[in-house]
């Protein structure tokens, strides 16, 4: 009966697989054949997570792993805590697998299992990454890499190299991360395993799609979507026209994108598939903001938000939380936009995504400072500057410097706002931005003058209008030279 669902399975007949294992686990109990049981349960675990089921893959696993611990058998009990690892990891509580897939490569090394150990490494590195912890990752699949070369297993060197792409990825380092999807794409070919390629042709039409090159990404999509159709696999299906859905809009292809996310979301409810449908309707809502039909927009990412929140992954649910924050920020609605962006905040912070934790930081002190709260407003620019530093966003450094200083010229902090905008000139000459020098030299000329410095005001207005000429329009009408207004220097460089 087993293995007549083993047989299932290989045919991709998952339902058909968990009968004939239902079967075999029952027998095997009646017999007391308990280390069969094992197998056959574990296998309904693995099929039952497979459909999504993961409840019932977590039981059954469970159910598993205590009959592996009563029996003594390591290599089981091994097995079945890698396998919960496993779960919570796509249930996005990586931080409940990986005390699992720890215990389960503490196992493989004690019975010199170096397959397995492979594989516990490798999955620790996925952990640590949905837990926003990329670099701590890299390590884990270097580790599971060298392991699969060693042992001869090619198709799991392809997995550690593209799971190493996904990681550079993620530390933006697109280069490197090119470098390793294409290393596993050739060995995937090579060894004439479609299901790998088709994933590494997926990744690298998503670096290339974060590279704003959306032309080189929808080729790597449509190779892929070819073997998913090659295939019958509706889920491959559903992932790429998903991803070339995301990538017609950013070619300014909107209808073309709606198409192909309402196909994608289609295939994912015919799947049961929540965490993709999330996904695909955040992406849907964007399209509509594209599209100036802010009710729909606003109505998918919200929906999106509900089935990231049911299904716990907390990574899109910040990222949803942080779309509906823009949208009201870019409809100058910030009271409706700052409680999005705070709890978005949290999120980032939580899961050690510096880069969207920067983005919250910045969009809150906007919004403070729009709102003339300026104490409020700084208390975001600061953290946002150390972040930007970090990240040596340097032209961003700059912007955030420039900010900071307004709102210290606001609280009457003069000496805080004129280093703020000496440094945000550092930083944008670093930068080699010409342009960016221009704010934080004009906001000079602004400070000299509210204070009663004429020679000092001029001085710097006179910079900026070299820098950026309509300064010298603006200054004509700004209420902050009123005081110097009579003085020679203004009437020379603004005409009577």
């Amino acid at each position: 009966m087993g293995n007549l669902g083993l047989a299932y399975n290989d045919l991709g007949q998952t339902q058909k697989a968990i009968e004939y294992y239902q079967q075999a686990a029952a027998i095997t109990r009646e017999l007391s054949d308990r280390h069969n049981e094992i197998t056959w349960l574990g296998n309904l675990g693995t099929a039952y997570s497979a459909l999504g089921q993961t409840q019932l893959a977590i039981e059954h696993h469970e159910h598993a792993l205590t009959l592996a611990c009563e029996i003594g058998d390591r290599r089981g009990e091994g097995s079945w805590l890698g396998n919960l690892g496993i779960i919570y990891c796509d249930l996005g509580q990586a931080h409940r697998a990986i005390p699992y897939l720890e215990q389960a490569l503490a196992i493989a090394r004690e019975t010199a299992d170096r397959q397995k150990e492979g594989t516990w490494l490798g999955n620790l590195g996925i952990a640590y990454r949905a837990l926003g912890r990329a670099a701590e990752a890299i390590p884990y699949h270097q580790q599971a890499l060298t392991i699969a070369r060693e042992i001869g297993d090619r198709r799991n060197a392809a997995a550690w190299l593209d799971n190493l792409g996904l990681a550079y990825d993620d530390l933006e380092q697109a280069e490197r991360a090119i470098i390793h999807y294409t290393e596993a794409l050739t060995l995937s070919q090579e060894i004439g395993d479609r299901h790998g390629e088709y994933h590494r042709l997926v990744n690298l039409g998503n670096v290339y799609r974060t590279l704003q090159q959306a032309p080189q990404a929808m080729d790597y999509y449509a190779r892929a979507q070819v073997i998913a159709r090659e295939l019958d696999d509706r889920r491959m299906e559903e992932m790429v026209t998903g991803n070339l859905g995301i990538a017609y809009r950013l070619t300014g292809q909107l209808e073309l994108s709606l198409a192909n996310l309402k196909q994608a979301i289609e295939i994912t409810r015919e799947l049961d598939d929540p965490h993709s449908e999330s996904v695909f309707l955040g992406n849907l809502g964007i399209t509509y903001y594209g599209l100036e039909q802010v009710d729909q927009a606003l109505a998918c990412i919200e929906s999106a938000l509900n089935l990231t929140r049911a299904t716990g992954d907390r990574r899109n649910e910040g990222d949803w939380l942080g779309n509906l924050g823009h949208i009201y920020h870019d409809l100058e609605q910030g009271e409706l936009a700052r409680p999005y962006y705070e709890q978005a905040l949290v999120i980032a912070r939580e899961i050690g995504d510096r880069r969207s934790e920067l983005a919250y930081l910045d969009a809150l002190g906007s919004i403070a400072y729009t709102q003339g709260q300026f104490a409020q407003a700084a208390a975001y620019y600061e953290p946002a500057i150390a972040l930007a530093r970090e990240r040596g966003e340097t032209q961003h450094v700059g912007e955030l410097l420039n900010n900071l200083g307004v709102c210290c010229a606001y609280l009457e902090q003069p000496e805080r706002a004129i280093d703020c905008y000496h440094q945000a000139l550092q930083w944008a000459s670093t930068a080699g931005d010409a342009l960016a020098q221009a704010s934080p030299t004009y906001n000079l000329a602004c400070l000299y003058a509210l204070h009663q410095q004429p020679s000092a005001a001029c001085q710097w207005l006179k910079k900026a209008i070299a820098l950026l000429p309509s300064y010298r329009e603006m200054a004509q009408s700004d209420i902050d030279f009123d005081i110097i207004r009579d003085a020679h220097c203004f009437r020379d460089l603004i005409g009577d």
